[in-house]
C-alpha cells in the first residue's frame, strides 16, 4: 500500500515546502512534513524555481567557478566549455538558494523557490490543459511525423493509433485537434482524412406539424364576415407564414379598434 499522499500539492504544502527550504530541510525531511515522497518534493522544486543569473561582466568573480579551470589554468567563462562548479546545498541538499547563509558573497547562478509563483504556475497549467490543447512542442511534432505520411496512405485516425502506442492520444482527442483546426500548418484537416469525408451525414428526422382536419368557422373569411356585423368590437389578427411544415415559422399580430 502507498504510504503517500497522492493528491495535488496545495498551497499549504507548497507555503510549507518554502519553509523547510529556508530552514536548511534536506528534500526526504520536506517530504515527510508533508506526506509526500522526495521525489514529488524534487520535481517540485525544480520546476518552479527561478533564476537568477551570475554577475557576468565582473571576470573577477568568475575565474575559479568552472569544473575545467585546473586544465584550461585561464579561465574565460564565455568560451563554450564553460560549465558551472556544483554547489552541494544549491544543487543537492535543498535545492535552491533560500536563506543561503553564503548568499551574499556566492557568485554562482542562484535558484529561488516561491511558494506563491508555484501555486499560481500550477493553476494557470492546470486550466490551460482543460481549455485547450495539452501537448508539448516536442510531442507536437512527433505525433505530426507518425500521422501525416499515413493519413496520406488513406489509413484511419483508429488504424493509426492501434499500430503506434507511442501516440498517448485517444481517437477522438486526435480527431478533436484535427477538427479545431490545430494541423492545419502542416496539411492536416478533414479534407484529409478520406474516410471521413465518404461518411455520410445523417439527416434528422423533423416531426411534422400536426394540422385539424375541421377548419370550420376557423377561416378568414370567418373573420371578414364578423368584422362585417361588428365593425366597433376591437379584435386580434395573427397570421403565420412558413414555407414548409418543418418551419421556419413567422407569426404577426394586427391589433384592430384599440383607439
Amino acid at each position: 500500500m502507498n504510504k503517500y499522499n497522492n493528491k495535488h500539492l496545495s498551497l499549504a504544502n507548497r507555503i510549507t515546502i518554502e519553509k523547510c527550504i529556508s530552514d536548511g530541510f534536506r528534500k526526504f525531511e520536506t517530504a515527510k512534513e508533508i506526506n509526500k515522497s522526495p521525489a514529488t518534493v524534487g520535481k517540485e522544486i525544480l520546476k518552479n524555481r527561478k533564476t537568477r543569473a551570475r554577475d557576468s561582466f565582473n571576470t573577477n568573480t568568475n575565474t575559479n567557478q568552472c569544473i575545467y579551470i585546473k586544465d584550461c589554468g585561464i579561465c574565460n567563462f564565455k568560451c563554450r566549455d564553460y560549465k558551472e562548479n556544483k554547489y552541494y546545498r544549491r544543487d543537492r541538499y535543498v535545492g535552491t538558494c533560500n536563506n543561503c547563509p553564503e548568499i551574499k558573497k556566492c557568485k554562482l547562478t542562484k535558484y529561488y523557490y516561491s511558494s506563491k509563483q508555484a501555486n499560481y504556475n500550477y493553476l494557470y497549467n492546470l486550466k490551460d490543459s482543460r481549455e485547450g490543447v495539452n501537448l508539448t512542442t516536442t510531442e507536437l511534432l512527433s505525433i505530426i511525423r507518425i500521422i501525416k505520411p499515413l493519413i496520406k496512405q488513406g489509413q484511419s485516425i483508429y488504424t493509426i493509433l492501434e499500430n503506434h502506442k507511442e501516440i498517448s492520444l485517444s481517437t477522438k482527442t486526435l480527431y478533436t485537434y484535427i477538427e479545431i483546426g490545430f494541423f492545419n500548418d502542416w496539411g492536416i484537416n478533414n479534407l484529409s482524412l478520406k474516410r471521413k469525408v465518404r461518411r455520410k451525414i445523417k439527416s434528422k428526422k423533423l416531426k411534422k406539424i400536426s394540422e385539424p382536419a375541421d377548419y370550420s368557422g376557423r377561416k378568414f373569411e370567418d373573420y371578414q364576415e364578423f368584422i362585417k356585423c361588428n365593425p366597433h368590437i376591437s379584435t386580434t389578427k395573427m397570421d403565420t407564414i412558413y414555407n414548409s411544415h418543418s418551419g421556419p415559422f413567422i407569426q404577426t399580430f394586427i391589433f384592430q379598434n384599440y383607439i
